[in-house]
């Protein structure tokens, strides 16, 4: 992603720096996706989610990310299957 690392030994020295997009394919959970779906609140930032699960007992992270408010990247509300829909 282009971000300036050292490696020496078992220390990661990471620089500041913007990393650029490219794609990266993670897990349909989640938890996977949950450092790119923050990341994709920051500045000019966008993030493509497909196929990702999100049953009603997993939605925690997008929960606060919609409470962040209109700057947001995800929708108001969630949109369920009638027979799981969370209450």
């Amino acid at each position: 992603m282009g971000v300036p690392l050292t490696v020496d030994g078992l220390t990661v020295t990471v620089r500041p720096a913007r990393p650029r997009g490219t794609r990266v394919d993670v897990p349909g959970d989640i938890s996977s996706a949950a450092f790119f779906l923050c990341a994709a609140g920051l500045p000019g930032s966008a993030v493509t989610v497909r196929n990702m699960g999100t049953n009603p007992t997993r939605t925690g992270l997008l929960d606060v990310l919609r409470a962040m408010g209109p700057t947001s990247p995800w929708p108001t509300s969630a949109r369920w299957p009638a027979s799981r829909a969370p209450t």
